[in-house]
């Protein structure tokens, strides 16, 4: 799972190095993830946990391949983006092929207002999502990375400011937020210093 072996590299080597409660947000196609707690990854019964992406931020949301609706990655992964664009804006009358997130993100850029709105519910379902992460995970740093973040950088400050006055103060104002600190190779280290993680626990 590249979201456990993000978590790990950034854990071990990045910029979760000494932070024994940690959650990593991973944003790219897709949203995935991993939780370091008590310095051990969190794995569930067979491997499954950390599935960050398929948190549900809106009941009567866009059905989500998992099943639910309303996932935080229906919206502000990199395929949600721009099948958010795509499906509000766009008709079968437009050209082809249909924008994909760069385009919405160069839109937003340049200001316009279709694109505006669809960034901006991203970054508020990003906020909400990471709320809850931090109310059942009560980790001490939160970490993103992946391809959105890594060529949009700027996000993380617009996803705290969505977070004030957001959730419980005496978990949310206590936590450090960062971007990932080891890029786009964070899941190949991670991957490649599991046997380490596992001997710190034994």
């Amino acid at each position: 799972n590249d979201g456990n072996t993000f978590a790990v590299g950034e854990y071990l080597l990045g910029n979760g190095k000494n932070t024994e409660n940690l959650v990593c947000i991973t944003i790219g196609t897709g949203i995935g993830g991993g939780v370091i707690s008590q310095g051990q990854l969190l794995n569930g019964s067979w491997g499954g946990a950390g599935e960050l992406g398929h948190t549900s931020v809106n009941f009567k949301g866009p059905k989500c391949n998992c099943g639910l609706n309303g996932c935080v990655e229906t919206y502000a992964s990199g395929t949600g983006i721009a099948n958010r664009f795509n499906e509000k804006f766009l008709t079968e009358k437009n050209v082809s092929p249909l924008p994909m997130s760069k385009e919405v993100f160069d839109w937003y850029h340049e200001g316009r207002e279709e694109a505006v709105e669809i960034i901006d519910q991203a970054i508020l379902a990003l906020s909400h999502a990471t709320v809850n992460y931090i109310h059942v995970f009560n980790p001490e740093k939160v970490i993103f990375g992946g391809g959105i973040m890594e060529k949009h950088p700027w996000l993380l400050e617009k996803i705290r400011q969505k977070m004030i006055g957001l959730g419980m103060d005496t978990l949310t104002q206590v936590v450090e937020f960062s971007l990932s600190g080891l890029g786009p190779n964070s899941g190949l280290v991670g991957a490649s210093q599991q046997v380490w993680l596992k001997k710190r626990g034994e």
